[in-house]
């Protein structure tokens, strides 16, 4: 039997964290806006994901770039679940 050992990993920390107070898809004063909208479903367990991203220069279009592809990875991950997703960004 030939096993297969792993190789080091070398271990990582944590060199920065912040957190966010969520935001509000929908506000009472803009109810007119989804007067069309009906809710079917809502999934049991939230959906959250993290991503990190290096970047080599911390200019606009690239910080737009990680924003659009973490976007874009947390509308699949839903998409995975059988779910649509209403979001709003400001």
């Amino acid at each position: 039997m030939i096993f297969n050992f792993r190789r080091k990993e070398v271990p990582w920390e944590v060199v920065d964290s912040k957190a966010i107070e969520p935001v509000p898809t929908y506000y009472e004063e803009n109810k007119d806006l989804f007067l069309d909208l009906d809710i079917v479903s809502v999934g049991e367990a939230d959906t959250c994901g993290t991503y990190v991203f290096q970047l080599e220069q911390q200019n606009a279009a690239e910080l737009r770039s990680a924003v659009v592809f973490a976007r874009q990875q947390l509308l699949r991950e839903i998409g995975k679940r059988g779910f649509n997703a209403l979001l709003s960004e400001s």
